[in-house]
């Protein structure tokens, strides 16, 4: 769909602010410890694969406000042509 909407310059790119809750990060840290007993290392690498997901999520995030505000912006243009 990008190539339908191609990236608009005066579009600010997106920033993201993410509150990872207290009761999310015990979770996260019971996890990384559980793991990290079976096998040394294998709880960080459950932690970098988790930062990597969140990280792709948000990517994924911008580009779909990106389009969308695209889309908006082509909307109101050819409703104002009318």
């Amino acid at each position: 769909m990008a190539e339908y909407f191609p990236r608009n310059p005066s579009v600010p790119p997106v920033s993201w602010n993410v509150t990872i809750r207290p009761q999310a990060k015990a979770d996260l840290r019971r996890a990384h410890d559980w793991y990290e007993e079976r096998c040394a290392g294998l709880g960080e690498l459950l932690g970098q694969e988790q930062s990597g997901a969140m990280r792709l999520r948000l990517a994924d995030l911008a580009k779909d406000l990106n389009l969308i505000r695209q889309a908006r912006d082509l909307a109101a243009g050819a409703l104002s042509q009318d």
